[in-house]
């Protein structure tokens, strides 16, 4: 009879030898778990290349502390290049997966694995640290879990607010801590323009760091399920000796083994340039103004409906239920620079005491369980839309081009699609228009994309409270002095 333990020796001592073993362990592994939906949310798993970049960037002689370990992959990586490594999984499942690996490729005795959570861990000597954190938005942390992080940041004195991602406490952890010398950690790009990153911003310039945002040559993303741009941020104390950068603050490209040079119109190289503007706390253009785009605009969202397909309506839709004039608002639903009769719709807006047509029209609403949608379960009563006065100028919310700004000449709506821009009470006409006119020039646009949020693909966002930040240039107050009242 066959030794089948002999035989099992020899594969997993083929096995041990696979540089890729971790990376396609941890891929079925995610794939069986997202299956069962039993992944902890934002899970993300560090592909072998991205890995050594995080290695390389590591003080040599001293442990490595990986928070939130996932599988392994920064582990085993770093255990592999002969660091102690101590390994933090609040998941025991994937904990278990680190283990196993790290058996078959005879790591174990580099790595101190323990099983809780990392925002917890405490050390006396000096180390460093390592992490790809859950790429999880606050919308999906449940407020108990929210709180008792908004507790623990506490600590560190670092005003973080509810609307922070979980990333971002994994980041005022690192930068904050005294015993660690290194922090290297792949983190989404939200946290460099988003309002909640301001904080964070800040503990950054307290330290010596080295930005590269990564790019895989196609703008796909780089985690399969993190939509969003990703970057490599190293740090340390700015007074450390140890191979420092403590003098430049550096944004750079970093590109995946065989990306293609990208010939994006905004490139990544200008996304790099905005970047370090924002970091360094410098104006657009270096421009010296006391206005900004929020003493001439209010920018608001367009109207949420709940459901456009059923509450945003074609002229032939309007005649064939025959809804009356009255309960129908004319509503932008894409913009254009000049809007036709396709990019207009009707907004179906019912009175107190809804006609006929519109009383089964709502019955119809509550057949299809319109009415149960999250928005109009919030409405009382669930059909009943509040109708704001036009905006003067209409603002793309996203896209991949350029942003656009249209003159509202024909007093319509817009859905939430787009954004609206109202003119402020004592603000000139001529002046309002010079405004929007140099938001559409070259400088204007990219003032708007050095506000804009970036995701994968070249896709970007303007929120309206970053558009309303935006400072305006001085040449458009110099023409008449009494253009916004004192």
């Amino acid at each position: 009879m066959p030794d089948l333990s002999c035989k099992a020796d020899v594969v997993i001592e083929g096995l041990a030898k696979a540089e890729d073993l971790p990376w396609v362990i941890a891929t079925v592994y995610s794939r069986l778990r997202q299956r069962e939906n039993t992944l902890p949310d934002g899970t993300v798993f560090t592909p072998p290349w991205l890995a050594s970049e995080v290695v390389k960037r590591l003080l040599p002689g001293l442990t490595v502390v990986d928070l939130g370990a996932g599988s392994g992959m920064l582990t085993l990586a770093a255990a592999r290049m002969g660091f102690q490594v101590v390994a933090i999984e609040e998941d025991t499942e994937l904990a278990t997966i680190l283990d196993a690996l790290a058996r078959i490729m005879k790591l174990r005795r580099r790595i101190e694995l323990r099983i809780g959570d990392a925002l917890s861990y405490t050390r006396r000597s000096e180390g460093q640290i390592m992490a790809n954190p859950p790429y999880t938005r606050h919308h999906s942390i449940p407020m108990e879990r929210k709180r008792a992080l908004a507790r623990l940041v506490r600590k560190f004195e670092v005003p973080l607010p509810l609307t922070t991602g979980h990333y971002g406490y994994f980041m005022a952890y690192a930068w904050s801590n005294e015993w660690s010398k290194r922090e290297v950690l792949l983190l989404p790009t939200n946290w460099l323009e988003a309002h909640y990153g301001q904080a964070l911003r800040r503990l950054l310039l307290d330290r010596g760091y080295e930005i590269s945002l990564l790019e895989n040559g196609n703008h796909g993303p780089i985690f399969d399920h993190a939509l969003t741009r990703v970057c490599l941020v190293t740090t340390q104390p700015r007074l450390s000796s140890r191979n420092g950068f403590a003098r430049k603050t550096p944004v750079r490209i970093l590109r995946a083994p065989n990306a293609g040079v990208s010939e994006d119109e905004f490139s990544e190289q200008t996304l790099s340039l905005r970047m370090k503007q924002r970091l360094s706390a410098r104006d657009e253009d270096g421009l010296k103004t006391d206005h900004i785009l929020a003493d001439i605009f209010r920018v608001k969202r367009g109207i949420a409906t709940g459901d456009n397909g059923f509450f945003v309506l074609s002229k032939t839709s309007t005649g064939n239920l025959g809804l009356l004039r009255a309960e129908l608002v004319r509503i932008l639903r894409r913009l254009s620079a000049d809007p036709r009769s396709k990019d207009i719709a009707y907004l179906w807006v019912p009175k107190k005491k809804p006609s006929a047509a519109s009383l089964r029209r709502i019955s119809e609403g509550e057949q299809l369980e319109v009415n149960r949608r999250y928005l109009c379960s919030h409405r009382k009563p669930w059909w009943h839309i509040a109708v704001p006065s036009p905006p003067a100028h209409f603002l793309s919310y996203m896209g991949r081009g350029k942003p656009q700004i249209v003159e509202n000449r024909n007093g319509l709506l817009n859905l939430n699609n787009i954004h609206g821009l109202y003119l402020r009470e004592g603000v000139a006409i001529d002046l309002s228009r010079r405004v929007a006119n140099w938001l559409g020039s070259t400088q204007g646009t990219a003032a708007l994309l050095n506000h804009a949020r970036h995701y994968y693909g070249g896709m970007w966002k303007l929120e309206p409270g970053d558009v309303e930040r935006l400072k305006l240039h001085p040449s458009l107050f110099r023409q008449r002095r009494n253009d916004i009242s004192s």
